[in-house]
């Protein structure tokens, strides 16, 4: 959090999860990750929020079947400090712009757009105090990832965009830096995950039971557990078609 009390640009701000079936969906990540939830009536319809204990992870909204796109799918925010001049560096840089800014209940403003490989990413101008999703627990935030379809144009683009930096963690990894740290991982499109795409990845105690968990309440797991520098790691599909990963990270007490 920056001394201004708003959040820092560059950083994972929030995730929502826009699905056809909340309830579904509901019951699919409890039953994968234990999480419980609270609901809020918006002028954009009930929006749920998923919670691991006392702590927020991640929103929950049906979609809205007028407007373009997958039925169900995981939505990753990233802080700008200005919605306008983000989107104006995405066209200049290739990319195109989905969604120019709106404001949202709760006093943010959000955009959205694909970048030139056509991962869909959103950025938001965080109201004072906004907090990050929870994460260090088993069913938390563990960070997010790019699967591309061309590696090397999407790191140029987000390094135009949002200013991130780069280095090579594994021999087919890049990682995402802001000031030095790690702020999102980068690894080519597989057979399994095979368009462009952000991936939200949560904390699991054990990564096997997890996946076990998914399969019976009707997720569809893609390809093996891979080791990553953050954990061991697999892609999972809900029931409704909304894709993320399962990450079991060094240090995450169950």
């Amino acid at each position: 959090m920056a001394d201004s009390g708003f959040p820092t640009p560059g950083t994972i701000a929030w995730l929502d999860l826009m699905t056809d079936d909340v309830e579904v969906a509901e019951r699919f990540y409890t039953g994968v990750l234990g999480w419980t939830y609270a609901t809020a009536w918006t002028p954009l319809g009930d929006y749920g929020v998923a919670r691991v204990g006392d702590r927020d992870v991640a929103g929950l909204m049906t979609t809205d079947p007028g407007v373009p796109g997958p039925a169900s799918a995981w939505e990753v925010f990233v802080e700008v400090a200005s919605i306008q001049m983000t989107l104006a560096s995405v066209r200049a840089a290739g990319g195109t712009v989905l969604q120019e800014a709106v404001e949202v209940p709760g006093g943010g403003r959000i955009g959205v757009f694909a970048d030139p490989t056509g991962a869909v990413l959103a950025v938001v101008e965080s109201p004072p105090g906004a907090g990050p999703p929870a994460s260090g627990v088993p069913g938390g935030f563990a960070g997010v990832e790019l699967r591309s379809a061309d590696p090397e144009v999407a790191r140029a683009f987000y390094t135009a965009v949002l200013g991130w930096r780069t280095e090579r963690s594994l021999p087919d990894r890049t990682t995402f830096l802001l000031e030095g740290s790690p702020v999102a991982g980068l690894a080519a499109t597989s057979d399994e995950v095979a368009s462009s795409r952000w991936l939200a990845c949560f904390a699991v105690a054990d990564i096997d039971e997890a996946l076990l968990a998914a399969a019976q309440r009707g997720g569809w797991v893609a390809g093996p557990v891979t080791v990553t520098s953050t954990g061991r790691m697999a892609v999972v599909e809900d029931p409704r078609g909304a894709w993320f990963a399962l990450v079991e990270p060094a240090g995450v007490a169950g």
